[in-house]
């Protein structure tokens, strides 16, 4: 048991990578702009913060003042070294900086140090200061007053200067702008990575089956792959023509099968499909649903009943022809509304109205209960359901819903909300289909439809049952 957490541990960790390096991908300029940024104003406080610093030093040997021992170099070393340990001690002491004080006219002393070369007598005093000439003063009025005072520390001494820097002319540290703009820089690279993964950790949205399967009781119905719309002319892929797109295509397919086995299970023939948000996928998924019926041999009746944003017509090449308005107005017939779509068995209508409206939605279900007897089925394309209440108007009409969920874009509040919305009037909802899936889930996602429609067996049940191993095939024949 413990090995299995570990395990899944393991994948959660490396399924959030991959979520961080897939926003990592999307926001790259930002790492752009934030690096940009935080360089330039690391650069720019750097700059304001800079002020040089010079410093004067002098160099000199301690001798003893007593000609009986001023010749001695060992003796000279230890009284070097016993100044120069007892000079921080002198330095702090207040009899010096009332001396040096005095000597200047001024109570601002700056930092001083001390040094003495290692084995030898040599001794070196520097001053920093931001003034360059204060600096030398405040040094020279320290080698006139330290003797004086250490004097009652280690006996008369004498100082003999060996080198003398005079008044400094260049600062001790240069600006360097270099190292603040490549911290900034780094320091807005690590802010963006940050940022990415509490993007990646606050992001409540879908990833996958299992997230699915934690957020509804409802069955992953099938994994759609992300692909590109090559062409201008074209609002979304098609199976029929993108020969090429084999993976889109073969989950397509795959999800005809387990749409087709849910509705046949119940008998039912009207399916509207709808998503949580604008942007889902949910005409893409309607239009090429309804293709891959009508490729079975199943007669199919496609109807776009987003008035908000009507796109079935475009996607299948389609031009602008008389609508379900047209009909409620008296000037098409419902025989004109129907649409060819040019693909065998694919039939279209085009709605362009408010359903909302008693009138629309007692034409609508008018038409529907006369397609059912033409048709095998009937597929609603319908607006987002969590933004717009057409789809929840229309769900007294239809037989069952599909919701088309897109790999992480909505929020789960927003598809818990859609499907509230959908089932609330007892709307059976057969099922999800996760759209625009990236990475290796999306071709792991058609791998495993093909042992799900023919003998992979679920071990969890779902909101309507649960899958068991089974086959099944179309009612009538697979050729055109």
């Amino acid at each position: 048991m413990e090995e299995k957490e570990l395990n899944r541990e393991k994948i959660d960790i490396i399924f959030l990578l991959r979520i961080w390096l897939r926003y990592a991908k999307r926001f790259w300029a930002m790492a752009l702009v934030m690096m940009m940024l935080c360089s330039g104003i690391l650069g720019y406080m750097g700059y304001r913060a800079y002020r040089p610093v010079y410093e004067a030093s002098v160099s000199f040997t301690v001798r003893v003042a007593n000609p009986l021992y001023s010749g001695i170099n060992a003796y000279n070393n230890a009284t070097a070294k016993q100044l120069h340990s007892t000079f921080p001690y002198i330095l702090r002491s207040a009899i010096l900086r009332q001396r040096v004080s005095e000597h200047l006219g001024s109570a601002n002393i700056p930092v001083i140090t001390t040094s003495v070369l290692e084995n030898s007598n040599i001794f070196t005093i520097r001053v920093r200061d931001r003034d360059p000439q204060w600096a030398y003063q405040v040094l020279e009025a320290v080698v006139d007053c330290y003797p004086q005072v250490a004097d009652y520390v280690v006996g008369a001494t004498n100082l003999v200067i060996l080198d003398d820097s005079g008044v400094p002319t260049n600062p001790v540290y240069d600006l360097d702008l270099r190292s603040s703009l490549v911290l900034g820089a780094g320091a807005g690279l690590l802010l963006w990575m940050l940022f990415m993964l509490l993007l990646t950790l606050s992001r409540r949205t879908i990833h996958n089956e299992d997230e699915l399967k934690r957020t509804l009781n409802y069955a992953c119905l099938g994994i759609v792959p992300a692909t590109k719309v090559v062409t201008r002319s074209k609002t979304c892929p098609l199976i029929h023509t993108d020969q090429g797109k084999f993976g889109f295509s073969e989950s397509v397919r795959l999800l005809q099968l387990h749409v087709q086995k849910e509705m046949q299970a119940r008998d039912h023939k009207v399916l509207m499909v709808s998503g949580a948000t604008p942007g889902e996928g949910k005409t893409t998924i309607s239009v090429n649903l309804a293709i891959a019926f009508a490729k079975k041999g199943h007669r199919v009746l496609l109807v776009d009943a987003d008035m908000y944003n009507p796109s079935v017509l475009r996607s299948l090449g389609l031009e602008d022809k008389q609508t379900m308005k047209d009909y409620q107005d008296g000037k098409a017939s419902q025989a004109d509304i129907i649409l060819r779509s040019g693909i065998r068995h694919l039939y279209v209508m085009a709605g362009n109205m408010d359903f909302k409206d008693g009138t629309s939605k007692k034409l609508l279900h008018e038409i529907l209960a006369a397609s059912r007897k033409r048709f095998d089925y009937v597929i609603l394309d319908t607006p987002p359901c969590s933004l717009m209440v057409d789809a929840a108007e229309l769900s007294d009409l239809v037989d069952c819903a599909m919701m088309v969920i897109r790999q992480d874009y909505a929020s789960r509040a927003q598809i818990i909300e859609g499907v509230k919305l959908l089932t609330d009037n007892g709307l059976p909802l057969i099922g999800c289909a996760i759209n625009g899936v990236t990475g290796n889930l999306a071709t792991h996602g058609y791998r495993y439809g093909n042992g799900y429609g023919y003998g992979y067996g679920y071990s969890y049940r779902y909101g309507y049952g649960g899958y068991g191993g089974y086959g099944y095939g179309s009612r009538k024949n697979d050729s055109d």
